[in-house]
């Protein structure tokens, strides 16, 4: 195809490749604080780039990224893990010291606005819509998880969900939050948008309360005293950021195959 993006499609070749692979990769994530060191739209920017790997690879159109995303509370145990106290109201990454906050949206809307735009594609004329989410939190998985099942049952499309941080992706499968793998990733994608001089300068702790960066060991309490990373994202490479999307690629592609059915590239 000469283009895999649904916007600049026109409508006789979106018809062709409907009639071929009736299916559509609709990416989302919320616009959310990554730390003072890159963009706000990391987990949009991966998932859409993910969403276009898996159409290269699988056949169908990409939708563009919907920057929707939802969070909720962080609790006790975390926040002590994180460095807090364990007292604060603290929701998704927006901690008391960042210089913004995030994007975040109530489950219930972002419920509403994902299940209408899939209701759309289904009388476009898909057949499978897979929700790329770029995002991790609870109740945002568990709400698009929710409207996979509910609107499969309906029996208008077939809704699949993908994450971009799939199991057996290697490292990239771990939970984190703005350290070594995402800055890796930024720096393949968009390494402009990469500024590590906003952190402190090599040698000196990165404390995930102060900066909002979170390694899979300070989510896990096995960080440092006061909530310090053990990996240091000032170190991340390109390198690094190709191999985990080509990881993820193809863990994600192996997942969708055991869903669907439809013709393969």
């Amino acid at each position: 195809m000469r283009t895999r993006n649904l916007e600049l499609l026109r409508p006789d070749e979106i018809l062709k490749e409907l009639r071929r692979c009736p299916v559509v990769f609709l990416p989302l994530a919320p616009l959310e604080w990554h730390g003072p060191h890159l963009p706000y739209g990391v987990d949009p920017l991966i998932a859409s780039e993910l969403a276009l790997r898996l159409a290269d690879r699988l056949g169908g159109i990409v939708h563009p990224c919907l920057f929707l995303g939802s969070e909720r509370e962080r609790d006790p145990a975390t926040l002590r893990n994180l460095g807090f106290t364990g007292s604060e109201w603290i929701v998704g990454m927006d901690f008391p010291a960042n210089s913004l906050p995030s994007l975040y949206l109530p489950e219930e809307v972002l419920a509403i606005v994902v299940r209408h735009q899939i209701i759309l594609l289904g009388k476009m004329g898909f057949r499978h819509v897979v929700l790329v989410n770029g995002h991790g939190g609870r109740n945002h998985v568990a709400a698009l998880r929710r409207l996979c099942a509910e609107l499969s049952a309906e029996g208008r499309c077939q809704v699949h969900y993908a994450f971009t941080f799939p199991e057996g992706a290697g490292t990239w499968s771990k939970r984190h939050h703005a350290s070594t793998d995402e800055t890796a990733v930024m720096r393949h994608l968009l390494p402009d948008t990469v500024d590590t001089a906003a952190l402190p300068p090599a040698g000196q702790p990165i404390r995930a309360r102060d900066f909002g960066v979170v390694d899979e060991d300070a989510f896990a309490g096995r960080n440092l005293p006061e909530g310090t990373i053990t990996e240091d994202p000032r170190s991340a490479t390109a390198a690094l950021g190709e191999r985990h999307l080509a990881a993820a690629a193809e863990a994600i592609v192996a997942e969708l195959r055991e869903k669907m059915r439809f013709r393969s590239q």
